[in-house]
C-alpha cells in the first residue's frame, strides 16, 4: 500500500460523489486493520501513508438547521405528521396553557 494507491482510491470515492468525512472514515478503518495485520504478522511492518482531507469552505454545504430562540418555541408547538405534540414526545412536562 503506497500513497499513490492510496490518492487513487480517494479520487475515485470522491468521483462517486462520496463525502470527505465518509472517506476519512474509510481511511481511518483501513488504518485500523492495517494495525491488525501488522500484529498479526499478514502485513509488511511499516506505517500506512496519511493523507490530508480537508474540506473546502466554499463548496462545503451544511446539511442542518438549529433554529433560532424565537423559532424554537413555534417548532416544537407544530403538531407531527402522526398529531402528536412534539413538546410531549420531548419530555416536556409542563401543561400547555
Amino acid at each position: 500500500m503506497n500513497r499513490a494507491a492510496l490518492q487513487g482510491y480517494l479520487a475515485k470515492r470522491i468521483e462517486e460523489g462520496g463525502a470527505l468525512r465518509s472517506i476519512g472514515g474509510e481511511f481511518i478503518s483501513l488504518r485500523h486493520a492495517w494495525r491488525i495485520g501488522i500484529e498479526r504478522e499478514l502485513s509488511a511492518n511499516r506505517p500506512l501513508p496519511r493523507l490530508t482531507l480537508r474540506i473546502d469552505p466554499k463548496v462545503y454545504v451544511a446539511n442542518h438547521h438549529t433554529p433560532t430562540e424565537t423559532r424554537s418555541p413555534a417548532r416544537l408547538r407544530e403538531p407531527q405528521r402522526g398529531g402528536t405534540d412534539r413538546s410531549a414526545s420531548c419530555g416536556d412536562r409542563r401543561t400547555a396553557g
